[in-house]
């Protein structure tokens, strides 16, 4: 089965099952080059700094150890919180259909859902999927927006936390407002 299918090659066989088990071989792939990222460019990082700033350091094997684990830890337990909430079937890590389509098309029906235009018949059953999938995973917006409101607390300082501060939570703001917006207009679509 192609990686992108796009809505007008739907044929019989190509249902709403087809296109999730598509959407989740993506969101594999996609989970797998997120970890290894998060795995080696920390490690990379951390070699190339110890390399620049002390070449001639001798690391114990428990300095290694403690490199690895901290490196390690953070990405393994992300992957392990995702794929424990994906079997427990929470909405936000779910596979959709549409991410099965190629970017165009998604583009377009996302786009045509949220203004509220009429949906075509071929594409009404994976936009009704969409609109589920959104209407269930409500806070979604608010946790992917987080970590840049999280960064209120530096607000007061001054320096580079400070001004990085300054720019990241009028950004988290207007991103979870803008968020929360798009899931209202398509979660209260009403003839989906």
């Amino acid at each position: 089965m192609p990686n992108r299918v796009s809505m007008t090659a739907l044929t019989p066989e190509h249902d709403v099952a087809a296109l999730t088990e598509v959407g989740r071989q993506r969101q594999n792939r996609r989970l797998l080059i997120v970890t290894v990222a998060l795995t080696v460019l920390p490690l990379v990082g951390v070699l190339v700094a110890l390399a620049v700033r002390e070449p001639t350091v001798q690391l114990s094997p428990l300095a290694v150890l403690l490199i690895l684990a901290l490196v390690f830890t953070g990405p393994l337990l992300g992957l392990a919180l995702v794929a424990g909430a994906r079997r427990r079937g929470a909405a936000w890590v779910q596979p959709s259909p549409l991410m099965a389509l190629d970017w165009r098309t998604r583009r377009q029906l996302v786009r045509t859902i949220r203004r509220g235009n009429p949906i075509e018949p071929s594409d009404r059953e994976v936009a009704s999927h969409l609109v589920a999938q959104i209407r269930r995973a409500r806070w979604t917006p608010l946790m992917c927006s987080a970590p840049l409101l999280l960064q209120a607390i530096y607000l007061s300082r001054g320096g580079f936390a400070g001004t990085l501060a300054l720019i990241a939570v009028p950004v988290g703001v207007c991103l979870c407002g803008w968020s929360f917006y798009v899931h209202h207009k398509i979660a209260s679509r009403t003839d989906l």
